[in-house]
């Protein structure tokens, strides 16, 4: 099954690379969750499975953590909405790593509420089933044949160009999405990281209401008022 391509930078070096990902994290950080979920149920049920198939969970747990990275884990979501801390405690609460800052309301939220999703579905599946253990590592198997293209870009601005050129279908980006992915591509030659640019940006949209028509407007009447300056 294709679940599309990732669009990242590689930051680190041959020997260690370190890609920031500038679009895909929703789809790696699902992912990382589906796997957990499977961890924890296998876990649940380790006195059941074979000795053929008792190196699954060494795997799974081998795919979500990495000792050099920060937290030890192979993926850091943003941290904007409490994501990487979130994250972090779903992952420590299931055993992949061993510390995690404890975070109020996490359980409330989006990281924590998906977990809880994939156990239900899971445990749905399992119901059914007198071989336990045979229908986890059938949805594992199932989720290690996905097919996912990296798309690997030298530059902020490749990137956002080039997830526009492969987000212009279906659903159109708004005007708004479109200049907040030019101001984000122009941020390292600003002399901003594009986490400082982003978050002016949200910064400024949060002061405009989250109605996109008043965004609009503003936008289009700064632009009017100052064209001139702008445009040179």
């Amino acid at each position: 099954y294709f679940i599309g391509s990732i669009i990242c930078i590689n930051s680190g070096d041959s020997f260690s690379p370190k890609l920031e990902v500038i679009d895909g994290q929703q789809r790696l950080t699902t992912i990382c969750l589906l796997l957990l979920a499977l961890y924890k149920r296998l876990s649940d049920h380790k006195q059941e499975i074979d000795e053929d198939n008792l190196d699954e969970l060494s795997w799974i747990r081998k795919a979500l953590a990495n000792t050099k990275n920060e937290n030890g884990l192979i993926l850091l979501p943003q941290i904007h909405g409490e994501n990487r801390a979130d994250f972090s405690m779903v992952m420590q609460e299931n055993g992949i790593i061993p510390y995690a800052k404890k975070v109020q309301f996490f359980g409330h939220r989006k990281i924590a509420r998906c977990f809880r999703q994939f156990l239900w579905k899971i445990d749905q599946d399992l119901a059914k089933e007198d071989n336990k253990v045979a229908k986890l590592l059938e949805i594992k198997n199932k989720v290690c044949r996905a097919m996912l293209v990296k798309i690997e870009v030298s530059s902020h601005s490749d990137a956002y160009v080039l997830f526009e050129s492969l987000n212009n279908r279906g659903t159109p980006l708004t005007a708004i999405d479109l200049m907040r992915n030019l101001i984000l591509a122009k941020a390292e030659k600003a002399g901003l990281t594009v986490d400082e640019c982003y978050d002016r940006w949200m910064e400024l949209l949060g002061c405009l209401t989250d109605d996109y028509a008043t965004q609009e407007r503003f936008f289009r009447y700064y632009y009017n008022a100052f064209k001139e300056q702008l445009n040179e």
